[in-house]
């Protein structure tokens, strides 16, 4: 089963992470590890691994088994991980919003 982002709306298509793994005979693999967090994505570069670096995020991969249940099921749990990280980077707009806040013994309130 083949999985790409190709839109979405105010958020990065590349949010699929993976580790590129370097065999004994120098050829490479990249290997479908998780869906990004909103930390993910600021810390892993696109479509290469950065200097130092083995994960990158991507908006394709490729699941392949054998067993139709275990792909049913991975399926299912990749789109819940990339409706988790639609909620999150929502809600970091809304906490990324300027607010003046008066901090008392008491509590705190808008300033």
């Amino acid at each position: 089963m083949d999985l790409t982002i190709n839109s979405a709306n105010d958020i990065t298509t590349k949010l699929f992470v993976k580790e590129r793994i370097t065999n004994p005979d120098t050829t490479t693999n990249d290997v479908f590890v998780t869906v990004a967090n909103a930390v993910d994505i600021e810390d892993y570069s696109e479509d290469n691994p950065g200097t130092g670096d083995v994960y990158f995020r991507s908006n394709s991969i490729s699941l392949v088994t054998e067993d139709s249940t275990l792909l049913d099921s991975i399926f299912a749990e990749v789109m819940e991980l990339l409706s988790l990280v639609c909620q999150q980077m929502t809600d970091l707009e809304t906490y990324s919003t300027v607010n003046n806040y008066t901090v008392t013994p008491s509590g705190y309130s808008p300033a």
